[in-house]
């Protein structure tokens, strides 16, 4: 003869009177919350965008990290670009951003990604968003292009891959 812990048929009898019903309810509550957390994080808000005299709908997202997203943009002509989208809370990545742009800014290169505009705007919760336009390539970075050739069973020739990185180009 075994006899239940005391606890344990309070928890038993607290978890009946939760019912199937209201275990749906919760769930279905989550479910939404999540995809409407989804949906106003990464589309409703995001739809167009502005940088500075620029017009651009978003087409699609790319990529996303810890607090930026990047977005296949285009302009009123219909011209393809990438928006890189950081969000700065607090005045620390607020000052990274700062310093991404005067970075963009100091070099001209063939080889380093051009920054196009760039624009910071302040958000209603007081956040700064910075909104980072550059061109847009189409097939991907050197690295996409390893891994892609890597899935294939292949590698990235040495001679294919080095040229970016030699001075004088």
């Amino acid at each position: 003869l075994t006899t239940a812990h005391p606890r344990r048929k309070r928890q038993s009898a607290h978890m009946s009177a939760y019912g199937p019903l209201a275990m749906v309810a919760d769930v279905l509550s989550g479910i939404y919350a999540w995809v409407t957390s989804l949906c106003c994080a990464v589309t409703c808000s995001t739809q167009s965008m502005q940088v500075n005299e620029r017009n651009l709908r978003v087409v699609k997202l790319l990529a996303e990290g810890g607090f930026s997203f990047v977005y296949l943009v285009e302009d009123d002509e219909k011209k393809k670009y990438a928006l890189k989208k950081v969000l700065a809370q607090l005045p620390e990545a607020s000052e990274l951003a700062r310093w991404e742009v005067q970075v963009h800014q100091s070099f001209k290169h063939a080889n380093l990604m051009p920054l196009i505009d760039h624009a910071v705007v302040s958000t209603a919760s007081g956040a700064e968003e910075f909104r980072l336009l550059m061109p847009l390539y189409p097939d991907g970075t050197l690295l996409d292009l390893a891994v892609r050739l890597m899935e294939g069973g292949k590698r990235l020739e040495e001679g294919r891959g080095l040229p970016p990185f030699v001075q004088g180009r």
